[in-house]
């Protein structure tokens, strides 16, 4: 009986230790660690804020700031309107009139019929005159990418 007794003692302190190991890697192994070298992913995140700070410029700056992207005005107002709303509404939210766009931009009313229509033309965004709808428009993200690259 004293065997099995120490049996079961000493697989406890085992278990014990185990658990005890287990625990230390959970909560102390976290410590010091290698500084990893720029991966893909960390660069692509820096590169959308860069394209993301750019459009932000034109955005404030009008139709004189985006005189310089003439041939990628529909992109422009597409994602424009895509940035608005993702800013001022719910992002699921699809249907927007043009007058929601009205003083949250450089541009006025005309300016974002033009945009809307452009966009509309290239078949990123529907526009009936009257509101946008942005159901089946590709993501903030992407349109930024086809903006600036």
């Amino acid at each position: 009986m004293s065997i099995e007794n120490n049996r079961k003692v000493l697989l406890m302190f085992v278990g014990y230790l185990f658990l005890g190991g287990l625990l230390w890697l959970i909560f102390f192994s976290g410590g010091k660690k290698k500084e990893l070298p720029s991966s893909p992913a960390l660069i692509n995140l820096h590169e959308s804020n860069n394209d993301l700070e750019r459009f932000i410029e034109y955005l404030e700056g009008g139709w004189s700031a985006i005189s310089e992207i003439k041939g990628k005005w529909p992109v422009f107002g597409t994602a424009l309107f895509v940035f608005i709303r993702n800013e001022n509404y719910h992002s699921k939210r699809s249907r927007l009139s043009i007058d929601e766009f009205v003083g949250k931009s450089a541009f006025d009313k005309d300016a974002l019929h033009d945009l809307a229509k452009a966009a509309a033309s290239k078949g990123l965004l529907k526009f009936d005159g009257d509101a946008v709808d942005l159901r089946d428009t590709p993501t903030l993200d992407e349109l930024l990418k086809k903006l600036f690259r």
